[in-house]
C-alpha cells in the first residue's frame, strides 16, 4: 500500500450534517512531486467495487476514522468526493472546522497501484485501488506533510508509555509551524 498527498479542492462544507464535497487527484498533464500522473479511469475499479471499505481518516499515524465517502465519481476534472464526517467522533468536529476554514487543502490517499507503467520517466497510474482518505492541513512544501504528519506523534511501541498531553503539545506545535508557513 502506498500513501500519496494530493491537492484537495473543497466545494462545500455543511456544518449541520458534517457533509463536505470536493475534488482530489485532479487529472494533471505533468507528473506530481513523486513523478506520478493519475490517468482518467484510474479509479474505475474502486468505484465499481463501491466505497463501503474506503474510510475517511484524520490522523495518518493511528489511522483514526472520522467519516466515510457517500459518493465518489470520476469526472473530467478528477475524483469527486462527497464525504460524511461522523459528528459523534470528537476528531470529526476538528476536521470539520479545518475544512470549513480552508485549512485543509491536501488529502492523502492510501492506495494500491494495480496498473502503473512508467512512460518517459513518469509513472502513469492507470488503475488504483483506494483504501483510505486522510484529511491533512496544508503542506509546508510538496510531500512534506506526509513525513511530518507521521512524525508528529510517534505511536507507542510495545511496552512504551504514551503521554497524551505531550502528544497534543507536539501536534499543536506542528500545526503552528504549518500556519506560519
Amino acid at each position: 500500500m502506498e500513501m500519496k498527498t494530493v491537492s484537495f479542492e473543497i466545494k462545500e462544507v455543511d456544518e449541520e450534517t458534517g457533509i463536505f464535497t470536493g475534488y482530489m487527484a485532479i487529472f494533471p498533464r505533468d507528473p506530481d512531486q513523486d513523478g506520478d500522473i493519475f490517468r482518467r479511469d484510474s479509479f474505475r475499479k474502486t468505484l465499481k467495487e463501491g466505497s463501503k471499505r474506503v474510510r475517511i481518516l484524520f490522523d495518518p499515524n493511528i489511522r483514526e476514522p472520522v467519516g466515510r465517502p457517500l459518493v465518489m465519481t470520476e469526472e473530467k476534472k478528477g475524483l469527486f468526493l462527497k464525504g460524511s464526517l461522523s459528528l459523534g467522533v470528537p476528531r470529526a468536529h476538528e476536521a470539520l472546522r479545518l475544512l470549513r476554514d480552508g485549512a485543509i487543502t491536501e488529502i492523502a490517499m492510501d492506495f494500491d497501484a494495480i496498473k502503473a507503467p512508467v512512460i518517459d520517466g513518469a509513472r502513469h497510474l492507470q488503475e488504483v485501488r483506494l483504501w483510505d482518505f486522510i484529511l491533512l492541513p496544508p503542506a509546508i512544501s510538496p510531500g512534506v506533510v506526509s513525513r511530518e504528519a507521521r512524525g508528529a506523534v510517534e505511536p507507542p511501541g510495545a511496552g512504551d508509555s504514551f503521554d497524551l498531553k505531550e502528544a497534543e503539545a507536539r501536534i499543536g506545535a506542528w500545526l503552528e509551524r504549518i500556519k506560519r508557513g
